[in-house]
């Protein structure tokens, strides 16, 4: 799939960061959700509260472990294909949780949630901070706050399906949502400018003609203008 192309590098790179931001609405409520949802799973797997709770222990530990392993696959393959993977695994995630009978299946579907959880937050943050160079700290706070923000849209909702259809349905009904939510925003989720490197604040056009290296996009942008694959406009 072709990068979207843009006249204004400065315009497309706004606009890559709120698809990134509204991708992190998406996977927010696997994490402040999940307090909804253990009450009736206590009830619904015969088990106590303690024992529950460890699905969200390996969700934690699935998401934040698997961050390096994200950061290589963004840089091999491009945010794209790992947004779109990742967002196949927490539906995955949050439709096993709805179709578990047994806490093991409990844990291994809400693991897997975590894996995709945490290949989308690596993904879209790690795109943030290659287009904003300049403004790291403001593109970090958008994308990462839109993780908590995006349980405040949704909370109200899932706590209602969950009270008028239950639990399952709940799990079952937002977890397709979630996918095709990351899925319709992944295609603006461009690791590198294709007609310059983003805008900085103290330039009014792009330093280089065909873009940037992943690897060091920000700390080593002057190299990567001098390698053989790149040519510097100025």
């Amino acid at each position: 799939m072709t990068e979207p192309q843009t006249k204004n590098p400065s315009a497309s790179r706004w606009l890559i960061l709120a698809a990134c931001s509204v991708a992190m609405l998406a996977i927010a409520n696997l994490q402040y959700a999940w307090t909804l949802f253990t009450t009736d799973l206590t009830r619904s797997l015969h088990a106590s509260l303690d024992a529950v709770q460890w699905a969200f222990t390996f969700f934690v530990i699935a998401q934040t472990m698997l961050f390096p392993l994200t950061g290589y696959l963004v840089d091999r393959f491009g945010p794209r294909i790992v947004v779109a993977g990742c967002a196949v695994l927490v539906g995955a995630g949050w439709i096993g949780a709805g179709m578990a009978h047994s806490l093991a299946a409990l844990h291994l579907a809400y693991a897997i949630g975590g894996v995709g959880a945490g290949g989308v937050y690596g993904a879209c943050v790690g795109v943030a901070i290659k287009w904003f160079p300049d403004r790291r700290g403001l593109c970090i706070g958008l994308v990462a706050g839109s993780y908590g923000f995006g349980t405040a849209l949704t909370n109200i909702p899932i706590d209602h399906m969950i009270r008028t259809s239950g639990y399952r349905t709940a799990f079952i009904v937002w977890g397709p949502f979630k996918v095709w939510w990351c899925l319709s925003r992944r295609r603006f989720c461009a690791c590198r400018p294709q007609a310059g490197c983003p805008l900085d604040g103290r330039h009014s056009k792009p330093r280089c003609a065909q873009g940037w290296c992943n690897h060091h996009a920000i700390t080593r942008h002057a190299r990567c203008c001098r390698a053989d694959r790149f040519t510097c406009s100025t």
